[in-house]
């Protein structure tokens, strides 16, 4: 009598999709002095956020930052819808300068000029239903806004990634089956 042992392996496949922003936009006052921030929004309107994984903001450090001091970053979640040809630091926010929800934010200092940034937004992405975009600003503990250095910072995340690994839908498992002959 001969024994044949047979496994099956459920192989899954995660997809990562990369989105580019549709729109980058400087927010800015000059009084009592030039203050800036950066709204960004990407094209997830079809996407099902129960299926993301994890979620990475990806953008390159801009050059011509003063680093003589260390840039910090705060990214948080836009919680009031907005219109890109309508939006300024007073519209439509209920705050000047964006109406956000800082209990969800994500910190990072910036490295030196060309190197990778990497954030973790996925908490954001899972809930793209309450959250109209993402605002990049300094930390509160910074001051209100980036000053000149928004124009640079701007530039960079026009050229970001939104890095999106995808939990497979259902019957998606690749099957292999190997039978091996026990001796």
């Amino acid at each position: 009598m001969s024994l044949v042992l047979t496994w099956v392996l459920l192989a899954q496949t995660f997809q990562t999709l990369k989105v580019q922003p549709d729109q980058v936009i400087l927010l800015s006052t000059t009084k009592p002095r030039v203050v800036s921030r950066i709204l960004l929004h990407f094209p997830l309107d079809s996407l099902d956020p129960q299926r993301v994984v994890e979620a990475r903001l990806e953008f390159t450090s801009p050059e011509g930052l003063p680093y003589h001091r260390r840039i910090l970053l705060q990214v948080v979640p836009v919680t009031t819808p907005w219109d890109p040809s309508t939006v300024s630091w007073t519209v439509p926010w209920a705050t000047p300068g964006g109406d956000f929800d800082a209990t969800v934010s994500r910190y990072l200092a910036l490295p030196a000029a060309g190197q990778r940034v990497q954030v973790d937004i996925t908490l954001f992405v899972r809930n793209v239903h309450l959250y109209p975009g993402l605002l990049i600003k300094p930390p509160p503990f910074q001051g209100l806004g980036f000053g000149d250095v928004g124009r640079r910072l701007l530039e960079a995340l026009k050229n970001s990634t939104l890095h999106l690994q995808m939990a497979p839908t259902e019957g998606s498992a690749d099957t292999l089956i190997r039978t091996f002959p026990k001796e």
